[in-house]
């Protein structure tokens, strides 16, 4: 079989849940519409910030507060809506674009996380940009193939959602994804410039909502395969519709 998208994520806020999608229309010079749109900004009079690259350990997410990765989530695009529920109970929703939405949602988080988030946090949005941990906008990639490779050598079930992958791609060869760097990719209607591996974070030791901590993962992986990335980096160049199921092809 040819290679062809299996999966799309984005995460319309940074540290929190997956949103699964059918489809995506890319843009060019941008990362997946609505992807990381929103972070949560530590407490403690932070300024608003301008919606550039922000570093490390100005955002709340679950590397730092473990408690995080707990939170169910639903995400509207529509209404730009946000639903937190825990162990599958709704607790707080609210509309990101709007003040009194955000408030609901930042007084949840500091009840949640008490003392952690060193003040009430906040709820700040990048207008078309994203929050993101590189400073030019890209696109993350995964392979099938290398993920089942990781999940053979480490004898468990590894989610894709734990790499913060935005597309995972099936059908290749195991660590194909490596030849890739600097390389046109073709999928669907857009074309994609792969720029970098991704560096494994301790956001791969997050498991989603309800399967637990798997507080190794990062650790176990270098240690396995003695390498300290995973999938690729691409930056958009030629805008289009990506859907699952479409053909995926290098130039």
């Amino acid at each position: 079989m040819s290679p062809q998208v299996a999966r799309i994520f984005r995460f319309p806020v940074k540290g929190l849940g997956a949103q699964e999608l059918d489809a995506v229309d890319l843009v060019a010079a941008r990362c997946l519409p609505l992807d990381r749109r929103f972070a949560i900004r530590r407490g403690g009079g932070w300024a608003e910030p301008s919606g550039e690259w922000q570093p490390r350990g100005t955002f709340i997410t679950p590397e730092r507060h473990p408690r995080l990765a707990a939170l169910e989530t639903e995400f509207n695009p529509a209404t730009l809506t946000l639903v937190i529920r825990r162990g599958g109970r709704p607790v707080v929703q609210g509309r990101l674009d709007t003040p009194m939405g955000r408030t609901v949602i930042e007084q949840f988080l500091a009840a949640y996380l008490k003392e952690a988030a060193l003040g009430v946090p906040r709820i700040v949005e990048a207008t078309g940009m994203a929050f993101l941990d590189q400073p030019e906008p890209t696109v993350s990639i995964i392979n099938a193939a290398s993920l089942a490779d990781v999940e053979r050598a480490l004898r468990m079930t590894v989610s894709p959602w734990r790499w913060r992958a935005n597309l995972m791609i099936e059908n290749l060869p195991s660590w194909a994804e490596e030849g890739w760097i600097g390389r046109p990719l073709l999928l669907g209607e857009a074309t994609l410039i792969v720029t970098a591996p991704t560096a494994v974070s301790a956001m791969a030791d997050m498991m989603p909502p309800g399967q637990g901590n798997g507080v190794t993962l990062s650790h176990a992986y270098r240690r396995a395969f003695t390498r300290a990335t995973f999938g690729v980096l691409a930056r958009v160049a030629v805008g289009g519709r990506v859907a699952v199921g479409d053909a995926v092809s290098l130039t």
